[in-house]
């Protein structure tokens, strides 16, 4: 092998070794914001007034048009305090599965 081949075979290693921490990162966050919500659901009302009081089905569809609409116009908040806003939504959106799941679960126990 070249020296030029070596170099680009690290290189590729770094990158998909560095892709798979952002990820690993990512994930992480989201688990946690979404803990957060389930400890203290009022903090949702920083992603939109109203949202912890809605029923778990209409948070999450909510949550889901929130999440496409900052995909279409991304807002990154870095700096002191900043987040990405993605980060939060997609933590809201695993807390609202989750309390689906649960409702899905106390109502068919009720049947």
């Amino acid at each position: 092998m070249r020296n030029d081949q070596v170099a680009s075979s690290v290189r590729a290693k770094a990158y998909e070794a560095i892709e798979l921490a952002a990820k690993h990162a990512a994930e992480y966050a989201i688990q946690l914001r979404a803990h957060q919500f389930a400890l203290e659901p009022s903090l949702l009302e920083n992603l939109a007034i109203g949202l912890s009081k809605q029923s778990p089905k209409k948070m999450k569809a909510s949550i889901i048009a929130f999440i496409d609409e900052e995909m279409m116009t991304p807002h990154h908040n870095f700096g002191f305090g900043g987040e990405i806003p993605l980060i939060n939504l997609h933590g809201a959106l695993a807390y609202a599965t989750q309390c689906c799941a649960i409702e899905s679960k106390a109502s068919a126990r009720d049947d």
